[in-house]
């Protein structure tokens, strides 16, 4: 997703599995080229996938990288590899990198909200495969599943990738953040797939939020 602040800010929001998003700005009349923020939601490979297609272009040396700092950690699921194809040194060496576990502002408008706590006690995170730390492999818990916000006129837009944190987490971590209430929308992942309490709950959120 590309989007564009005021003064000209410009920020992609993750780059997702392949090299369509490239494709697809092209047929935009979106330049990649030019010097922009790269946001990404976490550090899964269908969300950091593009990094490799920036990189064959020569378009990652005037890009600035913000994420969570476990966003270029190894992954792996059903072993199988989840995590970034380019690796963290690679990408260091290419552009810049901020990581930031609390809020971060990007521009007047934009925010990277960080790490997600846990608000909320129907939203428990789940654990999807695992991931390397120093002590070894253990559970991922995708903490660094976070989410862009908007700061508009008309209220605070979430921008999310999976919702991994949960999407009511981030919504009431928004609030928190931005000392705002109104949410004038909410727009990507959830990853809700079944009937289920959380399901409804989050049905619950949304209308006490007004959110349609």
């Amino acid at each position: 997703m590309f989007l564009s602040g005021r003064r000209e800010t410009k920020i992609l929001f993750d780059t997702g599995y392949s090299d369509v998003f490239i494709k697809n700005a092209e047929k935009l009349g979106i330049d990649l080229s030019v010097p922009m923020h790269i946001v990404l939601s976490h550090g899964h490979n269908d969300h950091t996938g593009g990094l490799v297609y920036l990189q064959e272009k020569n378009y990652l040396f005037n890009k600035h990288i913000i994420a969570h700092p476990e966003v270029f950690k190894l992954r792996e699921e059903n072993g199988h590899s989840i995590s970034s194809q380019l690796e963290e040194l690679t990408i260091r060496k290419q552009c810049n990198v901020s990581y930031s576990k609390t809020p971060y502002q990007i521009c007047s408008r934009f925010l990277f909200l960080g790490e997600i706590p846990e608000l909320l006690s129907f939203e428990k995170r789940d654990s999807i495969g695992f991931i390397t730390t120093p002590n070894g492999q253990v559970q991922d818990m995708v903490i660094d599943d976070s989410a862009l916000v908007y700061q508009g006129k008309e209220g605070l837009l979430i921008i999310t990738g999976c919702s991994h944190s949960g999407i009511c987490n981030i919504i009431e971590y928004t609030k928190e953040v931005c000392q705002k209430e109104r949410i004038s929308g909410v727009i990507r992942g959830f990853h809700l797939f079944d009937h289920s309490p959380r399901l409804q709950q989050t049905i619950v959120c949304f209308k006490a939020n007004a959110i349609g």
